[in-house]
């Protein structure tokens, strides 16, 4: 059994990540072939939860479990790094909002997200944009509580972030939608002449 030490040590890295994630992956396969789910749902939940592992291993990745012991259970506020200014509004005395290199990755880093849940279920616009707004909570969260709990941690909480992921998300369900066809508009068929007069008939 590991001591304190030995916890102390180790790190949640991008290969622990992937194990465990392609371990449990495998086994929501088999459950997937018992409920006998068409082709495009298999490919498409697949390549999300690999997206997925990408995203946490991109967003939050490493993590000491020194966190988990406890020695290390004491908060230190002071140390939290947060950023409540979106696109650096009213930052060094300017307030035309900036959109940097980082900005832009974390919206492209999210439109899979928007793009490839649609294949998954059912999902309308305003349902995919909340599921991505929980993630980017889920994620800043993460980052915030590993601010205060890990001195040398590097990541911060930053509000803009919820507002390019979203987008991100929200450019990558436009992308689904016109991969599905949904793009354009679509009529009601118009029935048939027979069909038609027998409905004419009916009225009358």
């Amino acid at each position: 059994m590991p001591n304190m030490d030995t916890l102390t040590n180790l790190v949640i890295d991008a290969r622990k990540l992937y194990l465990g994630g392609l371990l449990i992956l495998t086994a929501l396969n088999l459950v997937w072939m018992l409920l006998r789910k068409p082709l495009r749902f298999f490919l498409a939940a697949n390549f999300f939860a690999i997206y997925l592992l990408y995203l946490i291993n991109l967003t939050i990745l490493p993590v000491p479990l020194s966190i988990f012991t406890q020695g290390g259970t004491e908060l230190s506020l002071g140390a939290a790094r947060i950023n409540l200014q979106p696109f650096d509004i009213g930052r060094f005395g300017s307030w035309r909002p900036r959109l940097n290199q980082l900005d832009l990755l974390n919206i492209l880093a999210f439109v899979p997200f928007g793009f490839l849940l649609p294949f998954t279920a059912k999902k309308g616009r305003l349902p995919i944009l909340l599921y991505a707004l929980l993630a980017t909570l889920i994620i800043e969260t993460a980052q915030l509580v590993l601010s205060v709990r890990v001195w040398n941690y590097s990541r911060v909480f930053d509000i803009t972030d919820i507002f390019t992921n979203v987008f991100g998300a929200w450019l990558g369900y436009l992308l689904a939608r016109l991969a599905l066809g949904l793009g354009g508009k679509t009529s009601d068929p118009q029935p048939n002449p027979t069909q038609a007069d027998t409905q004419k008939l009916t009225l009358r």
